[in-house]
């Protein structure tokens, strides 16, 4: 979260594409492979570290999540994830839940769902529906055809749930060979 504080906040970066900077710190795209991935889709989608630095949450246009697991709560990998939280990390199903996009995608799906629920009651008397802004960036998932069939497939829920929430996605399994 520092890092993409350091370049939303930089001055030279303040709206404008010039040749000298590396562009416009309101439109930014975060890619990440791995724990990366992880960590910048649960920035995406949770933004109170980014909150905490000052960053909107409006300047992240994309993520670009590279193989990036989506949740530490899956029951398709119980010994990984016992050795990895509860070993290694020290971790309980709580604080595991508090750091999987997964579980912050549907959290905001049910959000969505009860602010689509109250603009339909308020809709205005010409009958225009009120517009609940996306929740999140446009999102790249990639997967590689040779991860476990487990990631394969939390990725791919992992989209179908972005998707429920009104995200716009990609998801793609890069094959072997190009």
């Amino acid at each position: 979260a520092r890092g993409i504080a350091t370049v939303h906040h930089d001055p030279r970066l303040s709206g404008r594409r010039t040749t000298n900077c590396l562009g416009d710190a309101n439109k930014l795209v975060l890619v990440g492979n791995s724990s990366g991935g992880h960590l910048l889709s649960l920035l995406a989608l949770n933004h109170r570290w980014l909150d905490a630095l000052g960053v909107s949450p409006r300047a992240i246009k994309a993520v670009v999540d590279v193989s990036g697991v989506p949740t530490l709560c899956s029951p398709l990998w119980p010994p990984f994830r016992w050795l990895l939280l509860v070993c290694l990390l020290g971790f309980d199903n709580t604080a595991a839940s508090q750091l999987s996009p997964l579980v912050h995608a549907a959290a905001r799906t049910r959000r969505r769902a009860a602010m689509r629920a109250a603009c339909a009651t308020s809709d205005d008397a010409a009958g225009h529906a009120a517009v609940v802004p996306p929740l999140a960036p446009f999102w790249y998932l990639l997967v590689a055809q040779y991860e476990l069939p487990s990631l394969r497939a939390l990725s791919r829920a992992f989209g179908a749930e972005l998707e429920r929430g009104g995200c716009a996605v990609t998801h793609l399994e890069v094959p072997r060979r190009l």
